[in-house]
């Protein structure tokens, strides 16, 4: 051990101990750098291919729908059990008035009054619509042991293969129109109102 320390200073001293030293914590600090992002490498890696999964199980228990077959015209359901009963899609279908000035949701509970409380008046208020909304939708047709089945899924978000049915407005009531008090310029309603204006 003398030896050595006599050497050392001979060759720089006693800063040659210190630039070991230094060397060797910056060895360290630059091992430990590595570990720290390869570790956030894998990290990323992990978490990337959680969310894959996770995307994957969304694709499949978000579609729900109904099949039958040729020998069997009773449909049955298919897809997430749950959905057939939360009915993601069909429970965003929703009554509303349409107007000139825009829309105006009806209350789910009460037909008489909008969402905001106020009274709906269905002859004047304007078009009593159902508002349906944006969803996506897979048919096929499959031969399973020389029988055909016949399925429709349906999506609340695009997956491979499904088409997109767009939002739309439907009348809530039979089409009626005001032809008879304007010949020349009848208009189509859907509207609930016993005059013979609007048969």
């Amino acid at each position: 051990m003398n030896n050595i320390k006599y050497v050392s200073k001979l060759i720089s001293g006693e800063d040659l101990y210190y630039l070991k030293d230094v060397e060797a914590r910056d060895a360290i600090s630059d091992l430990e750098t590595d570990l720290s992002e390869t570790e956030l490498v894998v990290a990323e890696a992990i978490t990337d291919i959680n969310n894959k999964v996770t995307n994957l199980g969304s694709v499949l228990d978000i579609g729900y729908g109904i099949a039958w077959t040729s020998s069997n015209t009773t449909p049955y359901r298919i897809g997430n059990p749950d959905l057939h009963k939360s009915l993601p899609i069909q429970s965003q279908m929703r009554r509303c008035i349409k107007n000139a000035n825009g829309i105006k949701y009806i209350s789910q509970t009460d037909y008489t009054k909008y969402e905001d409380n106020t009274t709906v008046n269905y002859q004047t208020d304007g078009d009593l619509m159902v508002h349906i909304p944006k969803y996506w939708y897979k048919a096929s047709t499959e031969l399973n042991n020389g029988t055909s089945v016949y399925s429709i899924t349906i999506y609340t978000n695009p997956v491979p293969g499904a088409k997109e049915s767009k939002e739309v407005f439907v009348g809530a009531v039979e089409a009626s129109s005001n032809d008879a008090s304007s010949p020349s310029t009848p208009m189509l309603y859907s509207i609930v109102k016993a005059n013979i204006t609007y048969q």
